[in-house]
């Protein structure tokens, strides 16, 4: 064996793997399985129920594109029942001309730790309540329909798609869906107070 392979099958090793099937009797008999519906016909997928990256707020806008790059945010979502380090990013790409803007985003990685109770209620198969999630990418086009007019606000229309490429459904960390959102932001400067230091 060459040596590279040998410290790559090290590294392989120290990667935990969950082999084998997981007992769901804990499952059924805390929900009361009927024994022939699907376990997703028992999941509540709103807000509440989910895990707290599974159905972003938007990003509001302010009239303008955003500047052109890649950013990233770590979040810690520090509510007792369901401790969850994230990390997220977001990408804009000019297309076309400068009025107009390709965006992608989404959460790249989730670890959590959710209580008992909040497994529960959220009637989540994961047993334990701990694990790693990959979020649901999302992108869309903005387009600067007025920039920098003398009487008007500047106005930035957008469309945005959410894929459903988000795992752990069954831990009820994302939603498995895809969804949609459309808006129009406005905004305008105001100079306040046109005196010059004398």
């Amino acid at each position: 064996m060459k040596k590279w392979q040998a410290i790559g099958l090290f590294f392989l090793m120290l990667i935990p793997i969950r082999i084998g099937a997981q007992d769901f009797t804990w499952w059924n008999q805390l929900h009361m399985w009927d024994g022939h519906t699907n376990w997703i016909e028992y999941l509540t997928i709103s807000p509440a129920f989910l895990g707290p990256n599974a159905l972003p707020v938007p990003v509001v806008l302010t009239g303008q594109l955003p500047r052109t790059g890649i950013t990233g945010r770590y979040q810690y979502f520090a509510r007792q029942e369901d401790r969850t380090h994230a990390g997220h990013f977001q990408a804009c790409i000019p297309l076309f001309s400068d009025r107009v803007s390709l965006q992608l985003g989404g959460t790249f990685l989730e670890y959590y730790n959710s209580s008992i109770s909040a497994r529960d209620r959220r009637k989540s198969r994961d047993f334990d309540g701990m694990g790693v999630s990959v979020g649901d990418l999302s992108f869309g086009t903005l387009i600067a329909l007025v920039e920098h007019h003398e009487r008007l606000p500047d106005i930035v229309l957008s469309v945005n798609f959410r894929t459903a490429s988000g795992s752990n459904l069954e831990a009820a960390r994302f939603s498995d869906a895809p969804g949609y959102h459309f808006d129009l932001s406005l905004g305008k400067d105001f100079v306040i107070n046109r005196q010059r230091a004398a």
